[in-house]
């Protein structure tokens, strides 16, 4: 099951357009979710922005024995801004520190990790060091 928190009008060679659901709906969706299934685990994606990941952060403080994975989709394949700062700096403070696991590819790392990207982020390694002991690492 998902819950949508950001549309994108997008094709093969860019993003055109961004647009964050509003917090509100995103969090009544997760409810509604959880009242009908009990997940396993809980994994986000690309959330929109930092009023989407506060909704998100505030469902899932109610619920602390779901282990939360968290893929930290700021930036598309193309290039374009899925997550601006404030909406990563809501994303390292808010959840994070609750992830079970942290699993972003290394360019979402170092969007994740700017500035200190420029400096440390330039592998896998790096990046797990900025990012925490919860963050996948794979032989380089």
């Amino acid at each position: 099951m998902a819950v949508v928190s950001l549309l994108t009008v997008q094709n093969t060679r860019g993003v055109r357009r961004v647009e964050r659901v509003a917090p509100e709906l995103v969090a009544e969706q997760i409810c509604a979710l959880l009242d009908d299934v009990a997940p396993a685990a809980i994994k986000t994606g690309a959330i929109g922005g930092a009023a989407q990941v506060e909704a998100v952060a505030a469902v899932l403080a109610q619920q602390p024995g779901i282990p939360l994975v968290v893929d930290p989709v700021c930036v598309s394949k193309t290039g374009a801004e899925l997550l601006d700062e404030s909406g990563r700096a809501a994303l390292m403070r808010l959840l994070l520190p609750r992830a079970a696991l942290i699993t972003p590819q290394l360019g979402r790392s170092a969007a994740l990790t700017r500035p200190l990207a420029r400096i440390a982020c330039r592998d896998r390694r790096g990046c797990a060091g900025i990012l925490g002991p919860r963050s996948s690492r794979r032989p380089d």
